[in-house]
Parts: C-alpha cells; structure tokens; sequence
C-alpha cells in the first residue's frame, strides 16, 4: 500500500473514534532527490557567504547550468573565488579537478572583466570528498583549493 493510502487510512480511522477532535496524522514528505539536495546546499553556501559581506554571482542557476563545475562566482575584495559545491558522496577525482580547471579557463576567457582579479578555484563542501590523488595535487597548487563547510 502506497505512502498516501496508508495516510488516507489512518485519517478515517482516526475520524471514527470517539475523540473530540480528531488527531491527523502526517503525510509522509517525498524522500528528497540528490538534485534537490545539492541546491540546498547551495543555497546555504550562497547565504553563507553573502553573509559574510562578499559578493556572490548564482552562475549555474542563473544560467541554466545544471551539471556545470562553476557553481556560484564570489568576489571578496580583489579576488574572485570560482566556487564548485560538492554535496554528493562520490569522491572528487583527478579528472574531475582537469575538467573544473578546463571549465574555469574557458569561463576567464569569455569574461575579460575579471582579467584584473586574482583568481581562485575553490571547492566547497560539508566533508572531505577528495580522492587520494585529488588531495595531493590541490595541496600542490596554489590556485585551487578547498572548503569544508557544514
């Protein structure tokens, strides 16, 4: 029996008893998607960092990136921090770093205006997810880094 039937059942029997006032009981929340979950999460990373004073640029959501390895875009004074948010439980690979540096490049060539600025690649996320390769080679290079915020 589905989740709402057994909601719908539980409400008539509840309505038969001889309370008062009956009691409702809770309708069952659809488990959320990994979709959903990576937006909370960045969500709560832009605030995070809005909060902070900084300005933040929602890049893949204001240009229907979904998927893209630029998430959001924060400048804080003279240095723009391109921000991948990672809220998922695979790990962050080798290939994944070259394909966020290979994203990054192309959006810095397309965009002159940052041209001026220092800039910072940054993974965000709420527990190290980096592989063993990944680790080393961000501890290596000085233009990427990452953030645990939860």
């Amino acid at each position: 029996m589905s989740n709402f039937y057994q909601w719908v059942s539980k409400l008539l029997t509840t309505m038969g008893s001889k309370n008062d006032a009956p009691t409702f009981p809770q309708l069952p929340m659809p488990s959320q998607t990994a979709h959903d979950h990576f937006e909370s999460y960045r969500v709560f990373i832009t605030e995070h960092y809005q909060e902070k004073g900084d300005t933040v640029w929602e890049y893949s959501k204001e240009k229907g990136l979904e998927g893209n390895q630029i998430n959001l875009i924060i400048k804080e004074k003279r240095t723009i921090f391109l921000i991948h948010t990672k809220e998922q439980s695979e790990d962050i690979s080798i290939h994944d770093i070259h394909n966020f540096e290979k994203e990054s490049n192309h959006f810095l060539k397309t965009h002159p205006i940052f041209e001026h600025y220092t800039i910072h690649l940054l993974y965000v996320m709420p527990s190290l997810l980096l592989d063993e390769s990944s680790y080393k080679y961000i501890k290596q290079n000085s233009h990427i880094s990452y953030k645990i915020i939860k």
